[in-house]
């Protein structure tokens, strides 16, 4: 799998954009006949210890992509990452850094 659209920075308790993931063959292609199931988590050494992720953390692949946009964080901090997995074997992701900032006064 590969993060297509990367999360950006995003304010306490707000969606974090939406992310895309792709399901891709051996030679980089999209892979349109993939349509597993794939869970987004926190990555554990990232971010502020003891923040929570919330939102669909679990949907499924259609036609090789997969969308999570109802993601939040609930704690500010800088630094995070998300891991996505897949239930069918696909090599799993890790999105690039973001950080969660307070609201702006």
């Amino acid at each position: 799998m590969v993060v297509t659209i990367q999360p950006t920075d995003s304010v306490v308790g707000t969606s974090i954009s939406t992310i895309r993931v792709e399901a891709q063959d051996v030679n980089g292609l999209l892979d349109t006949s993939n349509n597993s199931l794939v869970s987004i988590s926190l990555d554990s050494f990232s971010g502020t210890f003891g923040a929570t992720l919330s939102g669909t953390t679990l949907v499924n692949i259609v036609n090789g992509v997969a969308e999570f946009s109802t993601l939040r964080i609930d704690l500010t901090g800088s630094g995070y990452k998300l891991s996505i997995v897949s239930n069918v074997g696909l090599t799993s992701a890790t999105s690039d850094a973001f950080d969660i900032i307070p609201p702006i006064r």
